[in-house]
């Protein structure tokens, strides 16, 4: 059974930090997890955990990749992260 939950992905465009909307899938008989991403129509990567992810919840925009604990690199070959 894939179960579906809604998020916001972060993403660095060389400049500073954006934000958009995504949707999360988890495959509850294989384990599997992915994400559909809302940034200039859809994109599809496989969620992996962030090595980097601060379990104290940093706050504030330049501190997205560090308080997220989930990330992707997208089809689109852009690297996202959500929680």
């Amino acid at each position: 059974m894939v179960h579906k939950r809604h998020t916001t992905a972060y993403y660095f465009n060389q400049v500073s930090w954006f934000d958009c909307n995504a949707e999360i899938f988890e495959d509850t008989s294989t384990g599997d997890s992915w994400i559909k991403i809302f940034h200039n129509g859809y994109k599809k990567g496989r969620v992996v955990s962030n090595p980097d992810y601060n379990p104290r919840k940093l706050t504030g925009v330049l501190n997205r990749r560090l308080s997220s604990r989930y990330m992707t690199t997208a089809d689109n070959g852009m690297t996202y992260y959500f929680n």
